[in-house]
């Protein structure tokens, strides 16, 4: 059976792989530069969360419950959603 993303579904898997990610990178790392960690800001009133050190984003309504995930310094990387997705395709296809 397939599954559609919802517009809710697709934030809550961003908030479920940044704090995995987080979670790794404190484990390997004594201190987590604060560049790698992903996290969100508010951005033109909405919650922008971050990851891969700002290669891909996702704007949610600033209500939008981000759990522990921390506050950062706003890093986006790319001002297109089509050049976030070719990073994403780059990064899946070097896997």
């Amino acid at each position: 059976m397939l599954y559609k993303l919802t517009l809710l579904d697709e934030p809550i898997l961003f908030i479920m792989y940044a704090m995995r990610t987080n979670e790794l990178l404190k484990l390997l790392y004594k201190q987590v530069p604060p560049t790698a960690l992903c996290g969100w800001w508010i951005e033109n009133s909405k919650k922008v969360i971050s990851l891969d050190g700002g290669s891909l984003t996702i704007e949610v309504e600033d209500t939008f419950d981000v759990g522990d995930l921390p506050q950062i310094t706003p890093n986006r990387q790319y001002k297109t959603k089509e050049e976030e997705l070719e990073y994403a395709l780059k990064r899946i296809s070097n896997v």
